[in-house]
């Protein structure tokens, strides 16, 4: 998901939040595979939290959601992506989901494949929230 991110905004800067205690193993695959195909690898800010607590979930993406242009509500836990979400319609921010729609196998043998990124309208959620 962060590759596909990485190559269909270019970002400069991407805030990761993360309940994995080995993430940044994986993002040295990534960062690896972008320098070998020539990509700028972005600044990549982990922010590391616990799942199950979710007051520090809903502050730590606040303070992600307002340094971001974008959210993305791919990946999990839940938890996280809710307050990703949460944050990104107070704040007004245009949030996206990466739809991998391969089996857990060929995720887990490619997973550095360009996906399909979905633009999710703020507004949209406004609305359905009436």
């Amino acid at each position: 998901q962060l590759y596909t991110l990485i190559n269909v905004y270019n970002p400069t800067s991407l805030f990761i939040a993360s309940s994995e205690f080995d993430i940044q193993k994986r993002l040295n695959l990534l960062v690896e595979r972008l320098d070998w195909e020539g990509i700028r690898v972005p600044e990549m800010i982990v922010y590391q939290m616990n799942s199950l607590d979710i007051e520090e979930c809903r502050k730590k993406t606040e303070e992600m959601v307002s340094k971001a242009n974008v959210v993305c509500l791919s990946g999990g836990p839940s938890s996280i992506c809710a307050a990703l979400a949460m944050n990104a319609v107070k704040q007004d921010k245009m949030m996206c989901h990466v739809v991998d729609s391969r089996s857990q196998e060929e995720q887990r043998a490619n997973p550095l494949h360009v996906l399909n990124v979905v633009n999710i309208s703020t507004e949209a959620v406004g609305q359905s929230r009436s």
